[in-house]
C-alpha cells in the first residue's frame, strides 16, 4: 500500500451508500492508478464479486501468479462468516 499510494496524492470518491455498518465505500486513485484495483492485483484484497465485478480481472490475474492471499490456501471471508454463523456485511 506505501508504495502505491507513496507516489503521489491519493483521491477517494464515494460510490454508492454507505453499507450496513455505516461504512462508505470509495474508489481511491493515485494519479491515475486505482488503488483498489493495484491492492486486489497484488494480491492483498479480494474482488467483492456480490458488489461489483470491476475487479475480478485483477484477482484472477493475483490467483493466476499466486501471490499475496493465493501463495497459499485460505477462506474467504464471506465463507468464514457463514462457517461461523455470522451474516455476511450486514447487521
Amino acid at each position: 500500500l506505501e508504495t502505491i499510494v507513496g507516489t503521489g496524492d491519493v483521491s477517494c470518491q464515494p460510490i454508492g451508500r454507505p453499507d450496513g455498518y455505516g461504512r462508505i465505500l470509495a474508489v481511491c486513485m493515485v494519479g491515475t492508478v486505482n488503488v483498489n484495483e493495484a491492492l486486489v492485483r497484488a494480491g492483498f484484497a479480494i474482488a467483492k464479486r456480490d458488489e461489483t465485478l470491476d475487479y475480478v480481472a485483477a484477482e484472477d490475474v493475483a490467483r493466476s501468479e499466486r501471490i499475496g492471499l493465493w501463495q497459499g490456501t485460505f477462506v474467504l471471508p464471506r465463507d468464514f462468516r457463514v462457517m461461523r454463523g455470522v451474516f455476511q456485511d450486514r447487521p
